[in-house]
């Protein structure tokens, strides 16, 4: 016995270490990427950042309020992330702005998470399948490590936040499952580890559901047996009921509310379920086939049944539907397919995001924990019930999978080194993205390509009518060539979509004088 818990030991730390530098290295060529999108405003330009004594705002106000004085006035967001500002006050303090020092931050936590998945992996089969193989969670890290989905999450730095939170809820639901074997301390870590998520994102919402399920579906395997330990529970239960209840008394004290602003004004019960429905099947899609990735993706919302979007959405549902009720009678199978759908729920409200925002990538960075899960339990079921020819069909298909799969990682990196490359990739993948047109326009305009930079501008008016900042951007273009009637209406225009915008303020009285002063001569 000794001999075998000493092998078993010896195996996982020789995985651990190996998906630890595999993830790692998939990266590495990230070191080398500079600031790119909003980069330039929550890490090089953040005030709160590079001043502790701001440590206190990022707690009682909204994330963006170092911002707000450039377009949102008085308008308080609805982004609550104050872990996220200290975390980045930290880096700042420790190192400066070097781009480098943030991007190996964040491919560290890639490294980390890839490391939970397989330590919750391994439990989940040692406890539930008496498997203590390291094959399967081997196989589930691995590909958590290398899906290009993950590209956007690892390869930003704003995007920090959804590793940190990811890694804390991953942490939170493993002390969690551990506590079987008892331990109160492991309940307070555990408890602990959830607020700190929930302070990075309010994504980490989602795990409370998820551990009541686990504690119905498969540490009792049933709700008489849940209902009968309820007492047992009951310290567990309230330590994150006293998490949950100081989070949302912080969240409403900074922001004024617990659930998101809204930006659209006109929806309807059916048009919101529906696209929800859409969105899902977006996302399922690109769990499975990864394509098209680029940081903006444009969801035009349905507008009814017929459209075809809706009719790949309604059918995505149904054969999830279907997974669900032929798995479960496997009910760690059944679980982790919960997994992959809860943490999405609060990305699915559509109403709450305009159209360049509904669908991003890093969405996706917790619930495919739940994916590569099960797929790693199918390929344990599938080995053993399966004529071998089927099961090394499936190995090759996998096989083809992680080789398309770490190409499309490794051939992202580049297109995350600057501005220029992020906002043409974009462009190529989503054209009619507003906020790439603004920005690659910005870029134009910083190196006197004015004929390029107006026609960005422009077409992301069109795609955008009411979109302030072009129109401040485009008045820019006017200024620097000296058409300051032109310039002029550009900010009067931004002016009326956004009142007391102070860039479009400060640069309309200085092309108003310069105009004067032209006219005059």
């Amino acid at each position: 016995m000794i001999i075998v818990r000493h092998s078993w030991n010896i195996r996982n730390t020789l995985c651990i270490i190996s998906i630890g530098v595999l993830s790692f290295l998939i990266y590495i060529g990230s070191l080398g990427n500079g600031f790119v999108y909003d980069d330039h405003f929550l890490i090089e330009n953040n005030p709160w950042i590079k001043d502790v004594t701001h440590i206190i705002d990022a707690f009682t106000s909204d994330s963006w309020s170092f911002n707000k004085d450039l377009i949102h006035g008085s308008q308080t967001s609805s982004h609550y992330a104050p872990l996220r500002i200290i975390f980045n006050t930290v880096q700042h303090y420790i190192f400066g702005n070097s781009a480098l020092m943030y991007h190996l931050t964040n491919v560290l936590l890639h490294s980390l998470n890839s490391i939970m998945v397989f330590l919750l992996t391994s439990f989940i089969f040692r406890r539930f399948f008496n498997d203590s193989r390291t094959v399967y969670p081997l196989m589930a890290s691995f590909l958590f490590a290398i899906h290009p989905v993950h590209a956007e999450a690892v390869l930003w730095i704003s995007a920090v936040g959804e590793l940190c939170m990811t890694f804390l809820v991953l942490l939170s639901f493993y002390l969690y499952i551990k506590t079987e074997s008892g331990g109160f301390i492991k309940s307070i870590l555990s408890a602990l580890c959830f607020l700190a998520a929930l302070l990075f994102k309010l994504t980490a919402l989602t795990l409370l559901p998820l551990l009541m399920i686990y504690d119905i579906l498969l540490r009792y395997a049933s709700l008489k047996s849940w209902l009968k330990h309820l007492r047992q529970l009951s310290t567990s239960y309230l330590l994150f009921m006293v998490v949950l209840i100081s989070f949302v008394v912080l969240r409403y004290y900074a922001i004024g509310g617990f659930v998101p602003v809204l930006t659209k004004s006109s929806y309807d019960i059916f048009s919101v379920l529906l696209n929800a429905a859409v969105l899902l099947s977006q996302y399922f899609l690109m769990l499975v086939y990864p394509h098209s990735l680029n940081i903006i993706h444009v969801f035009h919302p349905v507008r009814g049944l017929l459209d075809f979007n809706a009719v790949f959405g309604l059918a995505a549902i149904f054969l999830f539907g279907i997974l669900l009720f032929f798995s479960r009678k496997n009910r760690p199978l059944f679980f982790f397919l919960l997994w992959i759908f809860f943490p999405l729920l609060p990305v699915l409200y559509y109403p709450a995001f305009v159209n360049d925002y509904v669908f991003a990538e890093r969405y996706l960075y917790l619930p495919s924990v739940g994916f590569f899960v099960v797929v790693a339990i199918v390929f344990n079921v599938f080995s053993h019930r399966l004529h071998r020819l089927y099961a090394f069909a499936g190995y090759g298909i996998l096989l083809v999978f992680s080789i398309y799969s770490l190409y499309t990682t490794i051939t992202r990196v580049p297109v995350w080194r600057n501005d220029f490359t992020l906002w043409t990739d974009t462009l190529k993948k989503s054209p009619d993205s507003f906020t790439a047109h603004n920005n690659i326009g910005i870029i134009y305009l910083e190196r006197g390509e004015f004929i390029e930079a107006e026609k960005h501008f422009k077409e992301a008016i069109a795609l955008f009518p009411n979109f302030a900042e072009a129109y401040v951007n485009l008045g820019n273009v006017f200024y620097k060539q000296g058409m300051f009637d032109r310039a002029q209406n550009a900010y009067e225009t931004a002016l009326l979509i956004v009142p007391g915008y102070k860039d479009a303020i400060y640069n309309l009285s200085l092309v108003r004088m310069l105009y004067e002063k032209q006219q005059s001569n």
